[in-house]
């Protein structure tokens, strides 16, 4: 049984996969329904040469674990121009059947901020 991988991009990035859709950081969104096993990736615009990095994580239930976290990277920019952003590529996969949400905050983490970005997409496993 082949399992679907589920692209979710926040601002403007271009996908090339089974599934994609697109948000913008802070709008809300309504739940992704995915199957176990499915894999789920979020991308989103980084530039830690500004001190601004995203801070993700996976948010399940107390009583059993729907979304496992696989991997984070940072993706450069193909840009030569210096202090260049890029991505964050966050990597979740669906193990079992429930509710689960991806969280996540834009910050500099020495500062105390009010206007930090922040994502958050809810996620359904059926």
């Amino acid at each position: 049984m082949k399992k679907f991988i589920y692209v979710v991009f926040v601002f403007m990035f271009v996908a090339n996969a089974a599934f994609s859709t697109v948000y913008q950081v802070g709008e809300s969104k309504t739940d992704l329904k995915v199957k176990k096993g499915d894999k789920i990736i979020v991308v989103l615009s980084e530039n830690p040469t500004t001190g601004y990095t995203w801070f993700l994580s996976v948010i399940n239930p107390t009583d059993n674990e729907v979304l496992v976290e696989k991997s984070r990277k940072f993706v450069k920019s193909k840009s030569k121009v210096l202090g260049a952003g890029g991505c964050v590529r966050y990597e979740v996969r669906a193990i079992n059947k429930g509710k689960a949400s991806i969280q996540g905050i834009n910050t500099r983490p020495w500062e105390n901020s009010e206007n930090n970005s922040s994502y958050k997409l809810n996620v359904v496993v059926k």
